[in-house]
């Protein structure tokens, strides 16, 4: 027996335009699912443009880009340096160096790929997206405030489908100037070497704060003074 399944909203159920109050509203569409010829039954889904989800230790499919750590078996997000290595407060990013976030849901691309297709080498990528950083101790995700001109409010290096994967995307940001008054990340190391975040101390200092049309997410990594 089937408990639980994870699908991809075909990209072919379209929103109308974002933003457009003149339009008439979308119409509930209903979706099946078959497994060895078995339909499911019918179930229904509003379409919107994007529900961002950015990728943590915790999520189970797709498999993680990179094998990430658990830290106090908390659900961290996933984010990596050039090289492909997580981002962690012992291996945290630097001002001026590019960072890979890994999300879900950040809606159809230009050019547009298949449903269920591995995504191509050639750039995918997602429109309207928007991020912005807060150097602020162990803060969460919140709806960014997005400020033509200011530097903490910019576009992506590039947001768009990771190439070889169904579904996934990634958003290369790169990381701003610090404030003097950053506060470094605090961790301790056991004696078997395991990572172990300690209560009431700093386990992330920035939080990059991540727009679409529709949703929002955020990804609190830890940056080096």
């Amino acid at each position: 027996m089937v408990a639980a399944i994870t699908v991809q909203i075909p990209y072919e159920v379209h929103p109308p335009a974002p933003l457009d109050v003149n339009l008439p509203q979308p119409e509930f569409t209903e979706l099946v699912i078959t497994v060895n010829g078995t339909p499911s039954k019918a179930f229904t889904i509003f379409p919107i443009f994007d529900n961002l989800h950015v990728i943590n230790t915790c999520d189970t499919f797709p498999a993680n880009p990179v094998r990430a750590p658990q830290v106090n078996n908390g659900c961290n997000a996933v984010v990596t340096h050039g090289d492909g290595t997580l981002v962690t407060s012992l291996s945290p990013a630097r001002c001026g160096e590019d960072v890979v976030i890994y999300a879900f849901g950040l809606g159809g691309t230009r050019p547009s790929v298949q449903n269920g297709a591995a995504s191509p080498a050639t750039p995918a990528v997602a429109s309207g997206i928007m991020v912005q950083f807060q150097f602020s101790p162990n803060a969460g995700p919140s709806l960014p405030f997005v400020k033509i001109g200011d530097p903490a409010s910019v576009h992506p290096v590039f947001a768009g489908l990771t190439p070889g994967q169904v579904g996934l995307y990634q958003i290369n940001v790169r990381i701003p100037s610090a404030p003097q008054s950053l506060v470094p990340c605090s961790t301790f190391v056991g004696t078997s070497g395991e990572v172990i975040e300690l209560f009431n101390v700093v386990s992330s200092n920035l939080m990059i704060n991540i727009r679409g049309f529709s949703s929002f997410d955020g990804a609190a990594i830890c940056v080096e003074p």
